[in-house]
């Protein structure tokens, strides 16, 4: 790109950074925002979407199983679940005494 004048406050590799964000935006997100389990039935909300184990997603992705803490799902790449919470959680320091 002749004439263009390069801003010094860029990054070197500032275009392979934009080429893989634009990958990642690309790729579907999904957000776990409840899950419901009774005697009787289990159901999610996925993507804003209430869900059954069983359903078809557009996406040609299938729920496999609707777990107390995770859905369970199979899409073109095999199976993979999503979480309703971070898989990291932060415990409280031990201060030394045993917790009663």
């Amino acid at each position: 790109m002749e004439g263009e004048l390069s801003d010094p406050t860029r990054p070197p590799d500032y275009r392979a950074a934009a080429a893989g964000i634009a990958d990642a935006v690309a790729a579907p997100q999904w957000v776990l925002k409840s899950i419901l389990i009774s005697p009787g039935r289990r159901s999610a909300v996925l993507n804003g979407r209430a869900i059954k184990k069983g359903e078809q997603l557009d996406n040609q992705v299938t729920v496999l199983d609707i777990l107390p803490g995770s859905v369970l799902l199979k899409g073109a790449e095999g199976e993979f679940s999503v979480n309703l919470l971070p898989t990291t959680v932060k415990m409280p320091v031990n201060s030394g005494s045993p917790v009663q």
